[in-house]
């Protein structure tokens, strides 16, 4: 009876322990593409700010100021 209570203790236990590296593989995907996402938006508004840079050194070029 002891080694059957046992038994049933270790694969509830394993199954639970299946279940929880499958939920924890699934949320690090999420947030690995969520992580790609914002790290892409990073890098578009990078590109923006260099352009509002380049256009505000060009438009306080003394030769453009009366």
């Amino acid at each position: 009876m002891t080694a059957r209570l046992l038994l049933t203790v270790l694969v509830v236990a394993n199954v639970a322990t299946a279940l929880a590296v499958v939920h924890a593989r699934h949320r690090h995907r999420v947030l690995f593409v969520e992580a790609s996402g914002l790290e892409k938006a990073r890098d578009e508004l990078n590109i923006d700010f260099g352009r509002l840079q380049l256009e505000q050194a060009t438009w306080a070029e003394s030769n453009r100021i009366d």
